[in-house]
């Protein structure tokens, strides 16, 4: 408790030096300035209105520095998104022209393939009408034969 109070103490010591530090600078600077009150006020003015000066010429450097840099990145963005755009487009025109063509491929296949039914369709027909005509003359064939007997004919 006691080292804590002398710590304190010290502080306050320190503090009070440098107050009463700068209290004497400053009076020392106002005794020993080479103008007047006025001259001083108009001095001070003069120096307060250079840095408002000062300070709009930096913003002003700095807002324009700003702007050109978010216009150049704003740039860059746009750019990408251009290239981003034209490559998504460039693929999907070649995925367009992959499916038309399997489309296509997958068309004539099928015609292929209905073409050969039909085809077989046809030849399958053909051989059924070709056994049923000789079927049919067979029978025709073996009716006359019963005709030519001089036997009636039952039906």
């Amino acid at each position: 408790m006691a080292n804590k109070e002398k710590q304190n103490s010290g502080e306050g010591v320190f503090i009070g030096g440098l107050i009463a530090g700068a209290l004497l600078g400053c009076a020392y600077g106002l005794l020993s300035t080479p103008r007047t009150g006025e001259g001083n006020r108009r001095h001070l003015q003069a120096r307060g209105q250079q840095l408002v000066a000062d300070t709009r010429e930096k913003v002003t450097e700095t807002t324009a520095g700003v702007r050109e840099t978010v216009g150049g990145a704003l740039g860059e963005v746009k750019q990408n998104v251009e290239q981003t755009t034209s490559s998504l487009r460039a693929g999907a025109e070649d995925a367009l022209i992959t499916a038309r063509s399997g489309a296509a491929h997958a068309s004539e296949d099928v015609r292929a393939r209905v073409d050969g039914a039909v085809a077989t369709v046809r030849e399958t027909g053909e051989h059924i009408g070709e056994t049923a005509r000789q079927r049919a003359n067979a029978l025709t064939d073996i009716r006359l034969d019963h005709l030519t007997e001089d036997e009636p004919a039952s039906y």
